[in-house]
């Protein structure tokens, strides 16, 4: 988040004297694989004026996807992000988890030279394991790329800074809850919400609109912003998340502004879209970019 933060404060102050192209994402994924279950029984929805109903529904869709992520065996959702204020950044995540075993990748790279100079490119790979008890973590900044179309990183594993961190809930065993985003979603951070069906492609439309203006909702995050923009405030967060009629995640996108300044007045957009699949061929960890760097290292 840090990083992501200083990456936006770059682009501003560079903005009005550097363009960028359009940016076509073609990183996508979506397969629902054999999902079992069904919410049907009780993903009524409501009559459109009945507001505080219609937040209670979202809101139960929210936290039963959240606790069947949790639950599953196995789980792939790529990301990917735009970070628009003047040039735009893209970023590229991988979060797979199969069994015990869990990885993440998260690469930036951006077409635009000056950026790259100024902010460069990265690539963070992480890798735990519930039985051993650990998360490994491999960063570098040399020679990244990344194929659009993909999604899929590359760079120079011979130079890196290695470590350990947290583990992150992704088995079932864990104790705690599984969260899709750091900001609240509650009862009481909502401000409207709004639950559609897709019977064709049979999954839920979901739109929530949370209260910025509550400070427990972007507790997390504003504390991350605020270290490099002490007077940001949130102007607006909104997840659309799509839900298959069995309660799994298909899609979440994540759109944010901010203000603040820092310098300059300061106008931010972060866009992360998110592609859920259930395929088992997709969730074999071992197909993924740096796995066997990262197995040596969670060894040690």
């Amino acid at each position: 988040m840090k990083r992501t933060l200083l990456l936006i404060l770059i682009l501003i102050l560079t903005a009005c004297f550097f363009g960028c192209s359009d940016i076509m994402n073609l990183f996508k994924s979506g397969d629902k694989g054999e999902l079992e279950g069904s919410i049907l029984d009780w993903a009524i929805i409501p009559a459109a004026e009945d507001s505080e109903a219609m937040i209670d529904l979202a809101l139960r869709l929210y936290e039963n996807a959240n606790r069947l992520d949790k639950e599953i065996e196995c789980r792939k959702f790529s990301t990917y992000g735009v970070i628009e204020a003047g040039p735009k950044c893209e970023r590229y995540i991988f979060n797979v988890k199969n069994g015990k075993d869990w990885y993440y990748s998260e690469a930036q790279h951006s077409e635009n030279a000056f950026t790259n100079a100024v902010s460069p490119p990265f690539l963070t790979l992480k890798y735990a394991n519930f039985d051993i008890g650990k998360a490994v973590t491999i960063h570098t900044e040399k020679g990244i790329s990344v194929d659009k179309a993909s999604g899929i990183p590359s760079a120079n594993l011979s130079e890196v800074t290695t470590g350990e961190e947290a583990m992150p809930i992704f088995y079932k065993e864990q104790e705690g809850k599984y969260f899709q985003t750091d900001f609240v979603i509650e009862r009481d951070t909502i401000k409207w919400a709004k639950v559609e069906k897709n019977e064709e492609g049979e999954y839920f439309m979901v739109t929530i609109n949370l209260d910025v203006e509550n400070a427990k909702t972007t507790e997390k995050p504003l504390a991350d912003l605020r270290e490099n923009v002490s007077d940001a405030n949130y102007t607006s967060c909104v997840e659309y998340i799509e839900i298959w009629y069995s309660g799994h995640y298909k899609f979440f996108n994540a759109v944010d502004h901010w203000k603040g300044t820092k310098v300059i007045p300061l106008n931010a957009t972060i866009d992360y879209k998110t592609y859920f699949t259930y395929d088992k061929e997709e969730c074999d960890i071992s197909r993924y970019y740096g796995y066997s760097n990262l197995i040596e290292l969670l060894n040690k």
